[in-house]
């Protein structure tokens, strides 16, 4: 399993269904669903993200999760990939509410707060706290809708070396760079610690990832 298989099968078949990609940054899923006959339409509140998306030829808007600016049913669906621990703490259950009003199917895929690649990039990025809160809001969440499917994987992420993990998480999240600057020792060393080496060369590392199909009750 892999978050763009999870979010296929959570998806309806037909041609043309419309999908809002919640937290949509430099729009990577856009591909993908477009080439699966699905309208995708991004959201995304980060100025610099969202106009990366739109150079890309991507149809982007900016907005705030809480506070969609869509009908409700608007869409066949509405996603958050990785985006739910990035919403602040006290507004992701009305973040939630807000896709289930505008889609009445929630596809949400987080990582968990433990494994590999977290161990790795915690010396700059410890997101226990908010990853932890995301998995409370999706429990409460479901609670109040109705639970479809739930399923984990762990996704693996290969590096050739330890400047190639520094560039890639850094290319993912800019506000990364000054701490990769600063604590560039403690991060190599963690990444080692976590790292797990590949037999053809360079290093693996697992990320635990668990997915949440979310439908009105």
């Amino acid at each position: 399993m892999d978050a763009l298989t999870f979010i296929l099968q959570a998806l309806p078949d037909a041609a043309g269904a419309r999908v809002l990609d919640v937290g949509s940054g430099r729009g990577g899923l856009a591909r993908p669903l477009q080439q699966a006959g699905l309208h995708w339409l991004g959201l995304e509140i980060d100025p610099e993200a969202a106009a990366a998306c739109a150079k890309a030829g991507h149809p982007v808007i900016r907005g705030d999760a809480r506070a969609l600016p869509f009908e409700d049913r608007s869409f066949a669906g509405a996603i958050f990939l990785n985006s739910l621990h990035h919403v602040p703490v006290a507004f992701m259950a009305s973040a939630l509410a807000e896709a289930l009003r505008v889609a009445g199917r929630v596809i949400i895929v987080e990582p968990r707060a433990y494994g590999g690649l977290f161990d790795a990039l915690k010396p700059i990025d410890d997101e226990t706290e908010v990853r932890r809160a995301a998995q409370a809001a999706i429990v409460r969440f479901c609670d109040a809708a109705k639970l479809q499917r739930e399923e984990e994987w762990v996704r693996v992420e290969r590096f050739a070396d330890f400047e190639t993990f520094v560039q890639r998480m850094v290319a993912a999240d800019q506000t990364r760079a000054e701490g990769a600057r600063l604590k560039r020792a403690d991060l190599e060393r963690a990444f080692m610690s976590a790292a797990v080496p590949c037999g053809r060369g360079g290093f693996d590392l697992m990320q635990p990832m668990i997915g949440h199909v979310v439908s009105r009750a």
